[in-house]
Protein backbone atom coordinates (compact mmCIF):
# COMPACT_ATOMS: atom_id res chain seq x y z
CA UNK A 1 0.00 0.00 0.00
CA UNK A 2 1.27 3.46 -0.87
CA UNK A 3 1.46 5.39 2.39
CA UNK A 4 2.48 8.78 1.00
CA UNK A 5 1.24 9.47 -2.54
CA UNK A 6 2.96 12.88 -2.57
CA UNK A 7 6.38 11.17 -2.53
CA UNK A 8 5.33 8.96 -5.46
CA UNK A 9 4.14 12.05 -7.31
CA UNK A 10 7.47 13.79 -6.66
CA UNK A 11 9.43 10.82 -7.98
CA UNK A 12 7.26 10.75 -11.09
CA UNK A 13 7.80 14.47 -11.61
CA UNK A 14 11.56 14.02 -11.42
CA UNK A 15 11.43 11.09 -13.85
CA UNK A 16 9.36 13.20 -16.26
CA UNK A 17 11.88 16.05 -16.08
CA UNK A 18 14.77 13.65 -16.70
CA UNK A 19 12.91 12.14 -19.67
CA UNK A 20 12.29 15.59 -21.15
CA UNK A 21 15.91 16.63 -20.76
CA UNK A 22 17.05 13.30 -22.23
CA UNK A 23 14.80 13.88 -25.23
CA UNK A 24 16.31 17.31 -25.83
CA UNK A 25 19.86 15.97 -25.50
CA UNK A 26 19.45 12.95 -27.77
CA UNK A 27 17.42 14.90 -30.33
CA UNK A 28 20.07 17.61 -30.54
CA UNK A 29 22.96 15.13 -30.70
CA UNK A 30 21.15 13.18 -33.42
CA UNK A 31 20.46 16.36 -35.37
CA UNK A 32 24.08 17.50 -35.13
CA UNK A 33 25.30 14.05 -36.17
CA UNK A 34 22.92 14.09 -39.14
CA UNK A 35 24.10 17.53 -40.21
CA UNK A 36 27.76 16.56 -39.90
CA UNK A 37 27.33 13.16 -41.60
CA UNK A 38 28.66 14.69 -44.79
CA UNK A 39 26.75 12.42 -47.13
CA UNK A 40 27.86 9.20 -45.43
CA UNK A 41 24.79 6.98 -45.44
CA UNK A 42 25.79 4.96 -42.37
CA UNK A 43 26.30 8.05 -40.19
CA UNK A 44 23.07 9.62 -41.44
CA UNK A 45 21.15 6.42 -40.70
CA UNK A 46 22.62 6.23 -37.18
CA UNK A 47 21.68 9.86 -36.56
CA UNK A 48 18.16 9.31 -37.90
CA UNK A 49 17.80 6.28 -35.61
CA UNK A 50 18.91 8.37 -32.62
CA UNK A 51 16.32 11.05 -33.43
CA UNK A 52 13.58 8.44 -33.86
CA UNK A 53 14.50 6.79 -30.54
CA UNK A 54 14.35 10.19 -28.82
CA UNK A 55 10.89 10.81 -30.30
CA UNK A 56 9.69 7.35 -29.25
CA UNK A 57 10.92 7.99 -25.71
CA UNK A 58 9.09 11.31 -25.63
CA UNK A 59 5.90 9.66 -26.89
CA UNK A 60 6.15 6.99 -24.18
CA UNK A 61 6.55 9.71 -21.55
CA UNK A 62 3.58 11.68 -22.90
CA UNK A 63 1.38 8.57 -23.08
CA UNK A 64 2.43 7.44 -19.59
CA UNK A 65 0.98 10.54 -17.94
CA UNK A 66 -2.69 9.90 -18.93
CA UNK A 67 -2.19 6.23 -18.04
CA UNK A 68 -0.97 7.32 -14.61
CA UNK A 69 -3.98 9.62 -14.22
CA UNK A 70 -6.28 6.70 -14.98
CA UNK A 71 -4.46 4.46 -12.51
CA UNK A 72 -4.55 7.24 -9.93
CA UNK A 73 -8.32 7.59 -10.27
CA UNK A 74 -8.85 3.83 -10.12
CA UNK A 75 -6.80 3.58 -6.92
CA UNK A 76 -8.33 6.73 -5.46
CA UNK A 77 -4.93 8.31 -4.70
CA UNK A 78 -3.45 11.57 -5.98
CA UNK A 79 -0.43 9.94 -7.62
CA UNK A 80 -0.36 12.18 -10.67
CA UNK A 81 0.25 15.64 -9.30
CA UNK A 82 3.77 16.50 -10.42
CA UNK A 83 3.11 20.22 -10.05
CA UNK A 84 3.18 19.71 -6.29
CA UNK A 85 6.95 19.19 -6.49
CA UNK A 86 7.43 22.65 -7.97
CA UNK A 87 5.22 24.15 -5.26
CA UNK A 88 7.45 22.55 -2.62
CA UNK A 89 10.71 23.79 -4.14
CA UNK A 90 11.89 27.16 -2.96
CA UNK A 91 14.40 28.99 -5.06
CA UNK A 92 16.32 31.86 -3.53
Amino acid sequence: MITNPINVSNVLAIITIIAGLSFIYFFMVGAINWITAGGEAQKATAARTMIMNALIGLMITVIAYPALLLLSRLLGMPLANPAELFNQLRFI
